[in-house]
C-alpha cells in the first residue's frame, strides 16, 4: 500500500511541475512587444525553455538581450528581419526576403 501511495503522490507532483512547449509567431512590421503582431499569443520577455519564436514574415524591432534569451532558452527561427539591433555576437541568422 505504501508503494501505491508513494507512486500516486510522484506523479501527481510530476504532472504538476511539466512546462507545456509553446510556438510563437510574429507577422507584420513592427516592435517585438506589440500584442496583436503574435499568434496565438504574445510571448512577453520571458521565453520558457522549449519554446519557439518564429519571426514569420516582415520585420521585427527587438533587442540583442531578447534575441540571447530566446537564444538561451529556445527555438530561434528568423524568415522575416530582425532590426534595431546589431549582432556582434557568433549567432548567425539568415534573412530571407
Amino acid at each position: 500500500m505504501k508503494q501505491i501511495t508513494l507512486y500516486s503522490a510522484m506523479l501527481l507532483l510530476f504532472s504538476f511541475n511539466q512546462i507545456t512547449a509553446n510556438t510563437f509567431i510574429f507577422t507584420g512590421n513592427g516592435n517585438y512587444n506589440n500584442p496583436s503582431l503574435w499568434t496565438p499569443s504574445y510571448p512577453g520577455f520571458t521565453i520558457n525553455s522549449g519554446d519557439t519564436v518564429i519571426i514569420s514574415t516582415g520585420s521585427v524591432c527587438m533587442s540583442l538581450g531578447l534575441v540571447n534569451t530566446i537564444i538561451n532558452n529556445g527555438v530561434f527561427i528568423v524568415n522575416g528581419k530582425l532590426e534595431c539591433q546589431k549582432l556582434t555576437n557568433n549567432h548567425h541568422f539568415t534573412n530571407y526576403d
